[in-house]
């Protein structure tokens, strides 16, 4: 969960190992995601009170210090595909090769604010160069949903299928949750205004 003032820091970083995805090729893809590359529909606002404001820390993730690591709420980590899905499979997610991981409490100042969560997902999600680039936007933007508290549709035994499904949300994907609804690739006012609601909460 993001803190009270909306404000979100993040860190990325590419464990592919390659001289194409590198650690500012991989800084400036997601954080074009979330505040740039599509301002109308992305996760950052930029006017009203109630917004999301996200910052990129320019040195990657693995250079920042414990204690800086501290104030760091999203922790972006690619890796290739077989590395993704075997980290995600070992925190519980068969056969994903994208997963949002809670790493627990981020504390500023003295009191606990947020929670922090590494993101990973896989080379080919985030390489743009091949037709996915539509992938890689929709995937950095459900898997900070799930760092912003958001939650997938629930598989409801008794109807055979998950719910709720509606063509309002990002976090509403067809496959495997809600086939036929295409209206998912980026957040919408209904994402934001939810985050926005558990942010605030009492």
């Amino acid at each position: 969960m993001t803190e009270s003032g909306g404000g979100e820091h993040a860190c990325a970083q590419s464990d592919v190992g390659d001289g194409i995805v590198t650690h500012n090729y991989v800084q400036a893809r997601i954080i074009n995601t979330l505040r740039y590359d599509k301002p109308e529909l992305d996760w950052h606002q930029r006017t009203g009170t109630n917004h999301l404001h996200f910052q990129m820390e320019d040195r990657y993730c693995d250079q920042l210090s414990s204690t800086e690591m501290q104030d760091i709420e999203l922790r972006y980590r690619v890796k290739t595909d077989a590395n993704a899905q075997s980290t995600c499979y070992s925190y519980g997610y068969d056969d994903a090769t994208e997963c949002a991981i809670d790493l627990g409490p981020v504390y500023i100042g003295n009191h606990v604010d947020s929670r922090a969560y590494r993101i990973i997902h896989s080379r080919d999600s985030i390489y743009d160069n091949d037709g996915t680039e539509w992938k890689r936007r929709h995937m950095v933007s459900h898997e900070t949903g799930h760092a912003l508290g958001l939650m997938d549709p629930i598989y409801n035994t008794y109807t055979g299928r998950y719910e709720p499904c509606t063509d309002r949300s990002v976090m509403h994907t067809p496959y495997p949750y809600c086939p036929g609804n295409y209206a998912y690739r980026y957040p919408s006012d209904w994402d934001r205004d939810t985050v926005w609601e558990l942010i605030n909460k009492p």
